[in-house]
Formats: structure tokens, sequence, C-alpha cells
């Protein structure tokens, strides 16, 4: 075992513990809303709730791995430089399961837009930035630990430096768009009956909520990345996946919340909405699939 008595190892470990341990409490909330999912989703189609199991393991996993980095670090390697100082498979491993992660839930809203647009082009500009992201964070940990480098100071090689910014970037992008176009489109459905604007509202209104988390929390791991040589961006990066979960779990479980009281006249509501030049019907399987 390598130590270093009397050498501060916070400038190294600092960021990766705190994020770690955040991500810990982030993975609380995401098994309570898996749970809720498990219990509410007997009429899923099969697909997405293998997709749902799939990102749950991902989950899991991406957790485990970081409790173990974080004890391997502190116990079995405590004080030792070298160990915390050298990209291995446990610390490297949470750069592409966040990749892979974000993409997944990326495409998942990507469907989404397709199914209210209807446009072709859209989604395929979203998924094609998705996959850049998951592919530019995949090869970000390759070149970490290619061979000729060493040492967390790859991550501020211009190679490395342009990697992760690509899959960051691409990512907010991909954000962005989902939810600017899922409000745009959200918008347009609107036909000025007060039940449907109502739901309308609502659904815009959450989309923007949720949108705008994760949005935000990419740019600030992006801009602490590029504008410090320190870790300090590592504390957003350990929870950027969880927060994409509680993401599509959080719209997954409030379906259905969206449904309005039937009608006091007819006793049932109906969706279809006049739009000036068509007609269109508005149901809350458009949005939540």
């Amino acid at each position: 075992m390598d130590t270093a008595d009397g050498v501060d190892i916070g400038p190294i470990f600092g960021a990766y513990v705190l994020g770690i341990y955040f991500n810990i409490l982030l993975y609380g909330i995401v098994v309570s809303s898996y749970y809720h999912y498990a219990q509410h989703s007997q009429q899923d189609r099969l697909l997405i709730r293998l997709f749902i199991l799939c990102l749950f393991v991902a989950d899991t996993t991406q957790t485990v791995l970081s409790v173990v980095y974080v004890y391997t670090g502190l116990v079995t390697h405590f004080g030792g430089i070298r160990y915390l100082s050298t990209p291995g498979i446990v610390s490297t491993s949470v750069p592409p399961i966040t990749g892979i992660m974000s993409c997944s839930v990326e495409l998942f809203f990507t469907y989404r837009v397709k199914a209210i647009s209807h446009l072709t082009w859209l989604p395929i500009l979203i998924g094609i930035l998705a996959v850049i992201s998951m592919l530019s964070s995949i090869a970000s940990v390759i070149a970490i630990r290619w061979p000729a480098f060493g040492g967390l100071e790859t991550l501020q090689l211009p190679a490395v430096k342009a990697l992760v910014s690509t899959w960051l970037a691409t990512g907010v992008v991909a954000d962005l768009l989902i939810t600017i176009s899922l409000v745009w489109h959200l918008h347009r459905r609107k036909s000025g009956f007060s039940e449907t604007d109502s739901l309308v509202n609502r659904i815009i209104l959450f989309t923007v909520q949720t949108g705008v988390l994760t949005t935000t929390w990419a740019i600030i791991d992006l801009a602490l990345y590029l504008a410090s040589t320190r870790d300090t961006h590592l504390f957003f990066n350990f929870s950027l996946a969880k927060l994409y979960t509680i993401l599509l779990m959080s719209s997954l479980n409030h379906r259905g919340t969206w449904e309005p009281a039937p009608s006091k006249t007819s006793g049932v509501l109906s969706w279809k909405v006049e739009s000036r030049p068509t007609t269109e019907r508005m149901s809350t399987n458009d949005y939540f699939v």
C-alpha cells in the first residue's frame, strides 16, 4: 500500500467524495421512483418496462462502482496519492455509464417529440446529438486510459478536453432541443377549451421544470471543467446520470395525475381539439407514451 502521510488529498479526491455522496443520496430517490413505477406499470408495453429495468441496473451499477472507488481510495489505499491520481477501471467507469444512460433517456424523449410534432428531421437531429454525446463520453475514457497518458492531469490535455466538451455540449444541445420542441408543439395543441388548455399548461410547466434542471446541471459541469483545472466539475458529473433517470421516472410516474375530471355535462371528457386548419386529438398518451 502506498502512503503519503500529511499530504492534503482534498484537491484530488474532494469533489469525487462529495459527488459520490450526493450520487448515493439521489440513488435513494431513484429507487423509490422505480418502486412506484413497478407498482403502476402493468399496462405499459414490455419493451418500456425492459428499458426501465436496464436503466435501473445501470443506475445501481454506477452507484456500486462509486462506493467501491471511495472505499478503495479512503481505506485500502488510504493516503495513496499515486492511486488517487491514476485513472483506474472503477474511477473511469462513471463517464461511459453516464453517457449511455443520458443518451437512452434523450432518445426516449426524442420519441415523444416525434409523437407530438409529427416531424422527422427534428427527432433525427436530436438522436444524432444524443449518440454523439454518448460516443464522446466513451471516447474520453479511452483517451484518459490510453497507455501513453497517465494521471488525472490527462483531463487537461487538449484532445481529452475536446472529447469531454463534445460529450457535455452535445448533451446540452439535445436537452434544449427536446425541451423547446416539446413546449412549442404542446403550446400549439391549445384549443381554447379550459379543460384541455389546463392539461397542456400543466404538462408544459412540468417539461420546463425538469428540462431546465438537467440542462443547467450539465452546463455547470461543462463550465467548471473548461474554466478550472481543479476537479470541482466532478461533483456535478457524478450525479448527472441520476438526474436524467429522475427526470424520466418522474414523467412516467406522473401519468395518472394528468387526467382531468370528467365533464359535468357529458360525464366524459373529449380530447378532440378543434384547431383552425385541422382537427387533432389530444391525449396524455401522446406525451407520456
